[in-house]
């Protein structure tokens, strides 16, 4: 039986420097329970159609509208980035990617 774990959502934004240079950093969206799995390349193929190099799959039952494509996750101290989320309802499958594979 999978164990949910308490994650923390994050969000990318636009930020300026002194000197002009914008660049994106992350913030946090807040903390959700999921079902926070290791996936197989075939496995991502099969159930999400997505061909890259996936560190996990996600699930979490609930509403949330940070849950998309595009924002991440923290995995410890990792940020991985969601590169697929299906949406079934109740609950949203998701495929998380380190930021420079995705």
């Amino acid at each position: 039986m999978s164990k949910k774990t308490l994650i923390t959502l994050i969000t990318p934004v636009k930020v300026r420097s002194n000197e002009g240079v914008v660049r994106q950093e992350w913030q946090p969206a807040g903390k959700i329970p999921v079902t926070l799995l290791p996936v197989t390349q075939e496995l991502a193929y099969k159930y999400h159609g997505y061909t890259k190099t996936v560190k996990k799959r996600g699930f979490y039952k609930g509403k949330n509208q940070n849950v998309k494509l595009g924002n991440g996750i923290m995995d410890g101290e990792t940020p991985l980035i969601i590169v697929s989320a299906l949406d079934y309802g109740k609950v949203i499958d998701f495929l998380a990617a380190n930021p420079d594979e995705s």
